[in-house]
């Protein structure tokens, strides 16, 4: 007990240590999640899953003919797939089963999408996908919003890129911000740009899809550290993307896919 005790203080953040006082069990459930959930073979598995899964919402969407902003939605579990796979290959490296060279990349790969992509294909997807004009315009506004916080994302950690590192006391999450100074609190205004027409979205798929991120987030938040943000919060979401392609299959024709898929 006291040697679990030690591991707690020494890597669970601050934030998280009077909910493991109080709640025992919470520090035993997180354990057990990230030895079992964070390494090559889970993110391989999501790749896998997604890609396939990603492929059928793809087709369906193409189907329903519900229009370019739900085809664009149907994509993101492809996307995050191919970001799950990058991550795989940057497992691969921390346990030197492939070149730091490619693990590079693969880092750089999953950067891309998790700093740049993101930020701004959200933000485009409501905007698309959008049929009230009050929220089509704002969602128009984080348009530009999403590709500064991308910009500003990419270009300080490009600058500052070190190949990502885990914790070592059990190897479970990967770290991509090393040394990378932000302006405080740039995480959450990440967060409103990727999840705010997500969120405030009239289309039920992307709403329920933008409340599984939200979600996500604040578990990510509350229960691990900061630097590790990209890592973990992008591994949930690729898992919540999976509504995404349940709430497509759950819209029985095309007929009726105005009345299933949108809120009226």
């Amino acid at each position: 007990m006291r040697q679990l005790t030690k591991l707690a203080l020494d890597t669970f953040p601050d934030t998280s240590l009077t909910l493991i006082a109080r709640f025992p069990s919470l520090f035993n459930f997180r354990l057990g999640l990230i030895i079992m959930c964070f390494s090559a073979s889970a993110s391989f598995t999501a790749s896998a899953v997604l890609t396939a899964t990603g492929a059928l919402s793809v087709r369906r969407a193409a189907q329903l003919k519900g229009g370019i902003g739900l085809l664009s939605l149907s994509t993101f579990p492809v996307f995050f797939g191919i970001q799950q796979g990058f991550e795989g290959l940057v497992w691969l490296g921390m346990s030197e089963t492939i070149s730091t060279s490619l693990r590079d990349v693969a880092a750089l790969g999953f950067m891309f999408f998790a700093f740049l992509f993101w930020p701004i294909a959200s933000p485009v997807t409501g905007y698309l996908i959008e049929t009230q004009p009050v929220r089509k315009k704002i969602f128009l506004f984080l348009i530009p919003t999403g590709i500064a916080v991308g910009a500003y994302l990419t270009y300080f950690t490009l600058i500052n890129f070190k190949a990502p590192i885990a914790p070592t006391h059990w190897g479970s999450h990967l770290s991509y911000l090393i040394d990378a100074r932000l302006i405080d609190h740039s995480e959450y205004v990440y967060f409103f740009t990727a999840c705010a027409p997500l969120v405030f979205s009239s289309n039920r798929i992307a709403f329920r899809f933008g409340c599984a991120l939200a979600a996500s987030f604040a578990i990510t938040m509350i229960g691990f550290q900061l630097t590790t943000l990209p890592s973990i919060w992008c591994f949930f979401a690729s898992i919540c993307s999976l509504i995404i392609v349940i709430e497509l299959y759950q819209t029985k024709t095309k007929e009726t896919k105005i009345k299933e898929v949108r809120y009226n």
